[in-house]
């Protein structure tokens, strides 16, 4: 009897398991908006032959992104395609960036000014320079430096910030005050074996060192260290409110990083958050077992508690698929899933 009511509670339990995890029953729409939001497809990198890795809006109208086309022909070459936009993403045209490099960030400051970094040889940093947005480049090699810079940032005055030895040696951060022509090194690591997340907020300096949160001022002297995992975003409404993400986990603290509270377990990106907007992410609800699809839904919520509210569930507009983010405007947003395009706007 005891093994006959065993199995009928497995049973059961299966059955429940199986009712709520393959409940797909949703809309299937591509994306379903937040309450007080609309969302639309409102363009794509049609002629992209490759996936876009690099995606900025310099205003709510012009931006580049950046993606990589091989050639075989001769010696194998990476061209790389400058795609631009003039009318806020809805359309592109693209231009070939004719070196053989592997990129690692791109930055423009305005409409004519860029910056790409890459591997080059691999003994010294790379970064290629348009004064025109993207017709013509110059090749700077920085020879001081033994591997390449990542993770372009610039600050409200022009100047340029990057991440270098990423990936081996002693890492740290330099610092451009005259357009990318020279660098000097403004932070080194003390044995942390890399950094990531190069945040630039107001006049403070943001990044990860290992399991620590750091915070510079912009000479690269340090203020504030606090412990926190995650190493994929850091987010800034102001030196008290700040989030930290990694793959699985959101920590956020409302005190400049006395205390952590996760906000959520599972994959999730940050749209925006901004004292004027909140907090807006888009989280990973699980899988839908009966076709392998992720469940998703945005989320709202406030800059100083740790609630979200979320919005209804969806399916086809994944956490993963969602490459970048851009803020354009106050409640304005231009979502890059996979090579589309999406507008996020507030009603």
């Amino acid at each position: 009897m005891k093994f006959l009511n065993f199995l009928i509670l497995l049973l059961l339990c299966c059955i429940s398991c199986e009712s709520t995890h393959n409940d797909c029953t949703y809309p299937t729409d591509t994306a379903i908006a937040p309450t007080g939001y609309t969302i639309s497809k409102i363009g794509n990198f049609a002629n992209a032959e490759e996936d876009i890795e690099h995606f900025q809006m310099i205003d709510s109208l012009t931006g580049y992104a950046l993606t990589l086309v091989y050639y075989y022909s001769g010696d194998n070459e990476n061209i790389f395609q400058l795609f631009k936009t003039s009318n806020g993403g809805s359309d592109w045209t693209s231009s070939p960036v004719p070196f053989d490099a592997v990129v690692t960030s791109m930055l423009f400051s305005n409409e004519n000014n860029g910056y790409i970094t890459h591997l080059g040889d691999r003994n010294s940093a790379y970064v290629l320079k348009t004064t025109d947005g993207g017709a013509t480049w110059e090749n700077l090699e920085f020879s001081e430096f033994s591997t390449s810079f990542n993770e372009l940032k610039q600050d409200t005055n022009g100047n340029l910030y990057a991440l270098f030895n990423v990936y081996e040696g002693i890492p740290g951060i330099v610092k451009s005050t005259d357009n990318g022509l020279s660098w000097s090194e403004i932070y080194t690591t003390s044995g942390s074996p890399y950094l990531t997340q190069l945040t630039i907020v107001n006049d403070r300096i943001y990044f990860k060192e290992s399991g620590k949160l750091q915070l510079l001022d912009l000479e690269g002297t340090i203020i504030k260290t606090v412990s926190v995992e995650g190493t994929e975003q850091i987010n800034v409404a102001d030196e008290n409110n700040i989030i930290v993400a990694s793959y699985d986990d959101t920590f956020k603290t409302t005190d400049g990083g006395e205390n952590w509270v996760k906000i959520f377990d599972e994959e999730a990106k940050v749209i925006d958050f901004s004292t004027e907007n909140g907090l807006l992410m888009l989280l990973n609800k699980g899988i839908c077992d009966s076709d392998y699809v992720e469940k998703s839904t945005f989320a709202i919520g406030s800059v100083d508690d740790f609630t979200l509210t979320d919005s209804e569930i969806m399916r086809d507009f994944e956490v993963g698929t969602l490459v970048n983010t851009q803020k354009i405007g106050e409640g304005h947003y231009l979502l890059q899933r996979n090579n589309d395009i999406f507008e996020l706007l507030k009603r």
